[in-house]
């Protein structure tokens, strides 16, 4: 038996008729500014493991790690005692909320034959957190 979109739609839960996730592939360049803005790593972080991929990846271990960095960080910033303090603690949640939303992404319905990266490309879908629920995400998880 094969799940249909229809399946997904009510089993599921996960909309499937609205904007379609970008399809393209990401120059490597891309990818490591988008691990610099979207994950406040430094470009050379960004591009040791940008670069052996070949494409815009970054290896589920890498992220993961960057994730439990940004965990750290969100409990040191639990009671700011300045507003340069409050401001960072914002940007450093969000970041933390996308690394761990693109790790969920890749360890379930982006899940792939290589399971040891992700394509950053589902970095862009996650960029503006109030747009999540605009995307398609069925239809992308589940072609026909």
């Amino acid at each position: 038996m094969t799940i249909t979109l229809d399946d997904v739609v009510c089993l599921l839960g996960i909309p499937i008729t609205r904007r379609l996730l970008p399809d393209r592939e990401l120059t490597s360049d891309e990818g490591i500014e988008m691990m610099q803005v979207d994950l406040l790593l430094t470009a050379e972080v960004a591009a040791t493991d940008v670069g052996r991929q070949g494409a815009a990846h970054v290896s589920f271990g890498k992220l993961k790690r960057r994730y439990k960095e940004l965990m750290n960080r969100c409990n040191q910033l639990l009671k700011p005692d300045t507003e340069e303090e409050y401001e960072e603690q914002g940007q450093v949640r969000l970041t933390c909320i996308k690394a761990f939303l693109l790790l969920l992404l890749g360890w379930t319905i982006f899940a792939g034959k290589n399971s040891r990266s992700i394509n950053l490309l589902w970095l862009l879908s996650l960029q503006d957190i109030d747009e999540l629920d605009n995307w398609s995400w069925g239809g992308t998880c589940f072609p026909i």
